[in-house]
């Protein structure tokens, strides 16, 4: 059992995402909110099926735009992507791994756990 499972936390995390199966990962944007994480405010980013919102950086938040061809958050909602690990994102000079987004992979499967 891995410890992270005990790692309770309000955002979706690396480890949330690791323990998913690739269907899981594979979801649809439901909405995208201004949130305080910490001190700022954010954007934060919802799926359908997953509990936990993620703040979006401006990468993920350009990834989004492209994926949809709209720089208007309200027009993300709908979107089909997937969820994944990038172990090659950095933090503080050094490789951590982290959570990116890319267009889902077709065929789409519309049974997804609350859409």
């Amino acid at each position: 059992m891995k410890i992270a499972k005990y790692r309770n936390s309000k955002w979706l995390r690396k480890d949330d995402v690791e323990a998913m199966s690739e269907k899981e990962r594979q979801t649809v944007v439901e909405r995208i909110v201004e949130e305080e994480v910490g001190d700022d405010l954010k954007p934060v980013i919802y799926f359908k099926g997953i509990d936990k919102g993620w703040p979006l950086n401006m990468t993920a938040l350009e990834q989004l735009a492209e994926l949809t061809g709209s720089d208007d958050t309200d027009d993300f909602a709908g979107a089909r992507v997937e969820i994944f690990v990038d172990p090659s994102v950095r933090y503080a000079g050094k490789r951590i791994g982290g959570i990116k987004l890319r267009a889902a992979k077709e065929p789409f499967d519309d049974e997804i756990p609350g859409f």
